[in-house]
C-alpha cells in the first residue's frame, strides 16, 4: 500500500558491487556522496514507468570506473545507463526482460 502524494518516498536505494574479490574503487580526484538530490523526469517526459534521469547514474559511473571499463546493467529499463556509459567512454552490457523497454533503450 502507498503512502499517497503527500507522504510518498523520495529516495531509491542502490546496489553498487564489483566482481570477486575486488575492493569498491573511487577514483581519488572525484568527490563521493551518498545523496544525490536530482529532479524527477516529469511524466510527460518519461518513456518508463521508473526511468532514472542521467543526471543520477552520471557521477556514480564517473566517480567509480575510467573511460574503456565495463558497467553492467541488470535492469536496463529505458537506458539511462547505456547513454551515459556511452557518453563518457565505458563499455556496456545491459539486460532487460520487457521488448518494449529493451527497444527503447537501443535507441537512446
Amino acid at each position: 500500500m502507498g503512502m499517497g502524494w503527500q507522504y510518498r518516498y523520495r529516495h531509491e536505494f542502490i546496489i553498487f558491487a564489483v566482481k570477486g574479490k575486488s575492493k569498491v574503487r573511487r577514483i581519488g580526484s572525484r568527490a563521493a556522496t551518498d545523496i544525490l538530490r536530482v529532479p524527477r523526469i516529469s511524466g510527460n517526459k518519461t518513456i518508463h514507468p521508473t526511468e532514472k534521469p542521467t543526471d543520477v547514474i552520471k557521477p556514480l559511473v564517473l566517480n567509480s570506473s575510467l573511460e574503456g571499463e565495463h558497467i553492467v546493467d541488470f535492469f536496463c529499463g529505458s537506458g539511462p545507463v547505456k547513454e551515459v556509459a556511452d557518453e563518457t567512454g565505458r563499455l556496456f552490457t545491459g539486460f532487460e526482460i520487457d521488448p518494449e523497454h529493451y527497444s527503447n533503450a537501443i535507441k537512446r
